[in-house]
């Protein structure tokens, strides 16, 4: 008898056991169904990715900097957000921002902010603002580690319109650097950015795929290689400095096909890596230091057609483990201030 109790026991605890875990083991399936099947989507964007397909995104403007009125713009923006306030970026120093964002939170407004805690060289940099913003019940978190190397991204969505830039929220970034912010109201892209971020936000890995945005780690090495690839006539580019074997090598190749390859580098790496700049200039690459300003964009234009800017540097680090976001488009009006700035920028 003793022997059929301990039995009965025995079933009764692993039925026990499996409808206690039962529901973990079936959420734990389907989120590796729903990751697998995002995977796929995503690799089928990519593997169809055309720049023919690229949209001329209305609404839409570029910004340049040094340029502080567009530091009021977007503080002005942010003291009139009625819903919404998500910020994704790699340095936040800028301090009317950052009692902008403390003043919505107070107004009711969903203040979310994602920042990188392990900053190159600078790991305390941002610790003033998080702690600020923290202490006044701001929804702010570090980036999970575990999902990207450096979140180096730039991002402000402020309720139906966002900012991309190749520059942080710091004072340097509107006073004296040159970097672009890509400004737009685009119903389909602040659908995906806002998607993208919020999935950040929960410290999953993102396998969003959209036409328009750039991603690290997920697609910009395809997307960049597609850019170039399809260039017919130039290319110019603005990069703080060039690392990346594939990518240069793509460049010399055109460049030996007759297309005229013009970059804008930093003074910094004019001066320090002389070897690999003269390298590619004895393939007829063009490549000067801007004089008047601290580089710090990321761009590319195709043809004076296609055009992407973002947070990602031409290198393999940026490329391939970061977590970057840039946009690509097809808009005459900021192609054509695109040009005129880059021209001013490329003295010889």
């Amino acid at each position: 008898m003793g022997k059929y109790i301990k039995i009965l026991f025995g079933v009764l605890f692993l039925l026990v056991l499996f409808f206690s875990f039962k529901s973990e083991y079936f959420d734990f399936h389907e989120e590796k169904k729903k990751i697998k099947q995002e995977q796929k989507i995503l690799d089928k964007g990519v593997k169809d990715f055309s720049l023919e397909k690229t949209r001329n995104i209305d609404d839409t403007k570029i910004y340049y900097t040094p340029y502080g009125s567009l530091l009021e713009k977007i503080v002005k923006d942010i003291k009139s957000a009625q819903k919404r306030v998500f910020v994704e970026v790699y340095i936040l120093t800028e301090k009317r921002i950052v009692e902008a964002l403390k003043n919505a939170k107070i107004r009711g407004v969903d203040v979310r902010v994602i920042l990188e805690k392990n900053l190159y060289k600078a790991n305390n940099l941002n610790n003033k603002a998080f702690n600020y913003l923290k202490k006044n019940n701001v929804n702010i978190i570090w980036s999970n580690p575990e999902n990207y190397s450096l979140n180096h991204t730039k991002l402000m969505i402020i309720d139906s319109k966002a900012y991309i830039s190749t520059g942080n929220f710091t004072h340097s970034s509107f006073f004296f650097n040159r970097d672009f912010f890509i400004y737009t109201k685009d119903k389909k892209v602040l659908n995906d950015l806002e998607e993208i971020f919020l999935i950040d936000f929960q410290y999953k890995k993102n396998l969003v795929y959209s036409h328009d945005l750039v991603l690290s780690p997920n697609y910009s090495r395809e997307k960049f290689e597609k850019l170039f690839s399809s260039a017919e006539k130039s290319l110019k580019l603005y990069f703080q400095y060039i690392k990346d074997k594939d990518l240069e090598d793509l460049l010399i190749k055109k460049s030996l096909d007759g297309v005229d390859v013009e970059i804008v580098v930093s003074q910094k790496s004019f001066n320090e890596d002389r070897e690999e700049i003269d390298d590619l200039r004895s393939y007829g690459i063009k490549i000067y230091p801007i004089k008047k300003y601290k580089m710090h964009s990321k761009a590319i234009l195709v043809d004076e057609k296609y055009l992407f800017i973002g947070s990602i540097n031409f290198s393999t680090y940026s490329i391939d483990k970061n977590r970057e976001i840039g946009i690509l488009l097809k808009n005459e009006d900021i192609i054509k201030t695109f040009v005129n700035v880059f021209n001013q920028d490329f003295e010889k």
